[in-house]
């Protein structure tokens, strides 16, 4: 399962939040994508934060992953996780 995102602010804490807000939003959708959240959300936060801001800039982020897995068990009991990606770039304009 795979998610596609962008979003752009003024600040970086503006920009990790508006991440957050994002994830929020697909984990709605895709719950699955609550399993590779927090790795996902930590490198857009590296990434956010590897660049310099000026007054008046913006912030770009586009992530993008995926996750795969397999339903092991019972009754489809549980996910046995067995791929994993992301990608997140970040820019200044």
């Amino acid at each position: 399962m795979s998610y596609s995102f962008m979003v752009s602010e003024h600040t970086k804490e503006q920009a990790k939040a508006a991440v957050h807000a994002a994830f929020d939003e697909m984990v709605a959708g895709q719950p699955e994508h609550a399993h590779d959240r927090i790795p996902a959300e930590a490198a857009a936060h590296a990434m956010i934060d590897a660049v310099d801001v000026a007054d008046g800039q913006q912030i770009h982020v586009s992530c993008n992953g995926y996750l795969m897995w397999s339903v092991v068990g019972q009754e489809h009991a549980r996910n046995q996780y067995t791929g994993a990606s992301v990608n997140c770039t970040v820019s200044v304009a």
